[in-house]
């Protein structure tokens, strides 16, 4: 179980989406503590670094309109992928 640094219950994330924008976010479901913006399927398929599975499980969420705990902590896991292999490219 993960814990919120914010309020000390249980922790799991909220995708909130703006209606105007279109803007996906993510929010502590415990405290409704607006977190950071959620990883973008588009963007990160842009990356290199995804096997072609990551890929096509990414085509399938670009077109939904939120996404679920799990999906996100997938889109964070692909994130972090993409963001390790960018570094270790550079270093």
């Amino acid at each position: 179980m993960k814990v919120c640094p914010h309020c000390g219950n249980e922790f799991r994330y909220n995708v909130v989406v703006d209606r105007r924008t279109k803007f996906k976010y993510l929010r502590s479901g415990c405290c409704d503590v607006a977190l950071r913006s959620c990883p973008d399927p588009e963007m990160l398929m842009r990356s290199a670094h995804l096997s072609e599975d990551e890929r096509d499980y990414l085509k399938r969420l670009i077109p939904l309109p939120w996404f679920g705990g799990q999906i996100v902590a997938v889109l964070l896991q692909l994130e972090a992928k993409v963001q390790q292999a960018s570094k270790e490219v550079v270093a």
